[in-house]
């Protein structure tokens, strides 16, 4: 099967992300955090599968299809991460009801967005096939929406890792480890994306 050696690599590392959020999800009482962990894993552990099976697929349509689930994913990431960070860094009074709806506004819109995108072509306008490497990857041809995604998600994981940056210099010994863990769990994807 065409992209086998490319999707396994990406299955294995969704189901990492599964048992990283079940050890979150079991240790839920010993960090207020640790429920807003599983909630930033989820949307990675689906993009990572998600990707695995847009690499097996073999025609555009299913192409398209898995492409949509990845959006979709990516698009609730950046606020769970920075629902994560404010409750890791214990600043839950930014958490007013008022800030969460604003912040939901932008994943709220690119949800909707990306389902009917074929009535606005707003997130992409098509998506091409490029059969020159090893499988068959598709090309999104970005529409206007995506960008103002894109520049909301990069704020919120700046906004993000500058509160874990913050708190790492305030951060009792024992815990500097892990926010530096943390950060540099952010930083090295992020740089790779840019």
């Amino acid at each position: 099967m065409q992209g086998l050696t490319y999707a396994l690599p990406l299955f294995a590392a969704a189901g990492a992300m599964v048992l990283l959020a079940l050890s979150a999800w079991r240790h839920r009482t010993a960090h207020p955090a640790a429920p807003a962990l599983v909630r930033v894993i989820a949307p990675v552990a689906v993009w990572l599968m998600a990707y695995g099976f847009e690499i097996l697929a073999g025609d555009a349509a299913t192409k398209e299809a898995w492409e949509t689930i990845i959006i979709l994913a990516l698009a609730w990431l950046p606020f769970f991460w920075l629902i994560f960070a404010i409750r890791y860094t214990g600043q839950e009074g930014w958490l007013s009801y008022r800030n969460v709806a604003l912040l939901l506004v932008i994943p709220a819109a690119s949800t909707t967005l990306t389902l009917t995108n074929s009535l606005h072509g707003l997130v992409w306008k098509d998506i091409l096939l490029d059969d020159s490497g090893p499988f068959l990857a598709t090309v999104p041809i970005r529409g206007p929406w995506f960008w103002v995604h894109l520049g909301y998600s990069y704020l919120l994981l700046l906004v993000g890792m500058l509160l874990l940056l913050t708190s790492l210099t305030r951060a009792r010994r024992q815990y500097a480890g892990q926010v530096a863990l943390l950060v540099v769990a952010v930083v090295v994807p992020w740089t790779g994306n840019i």
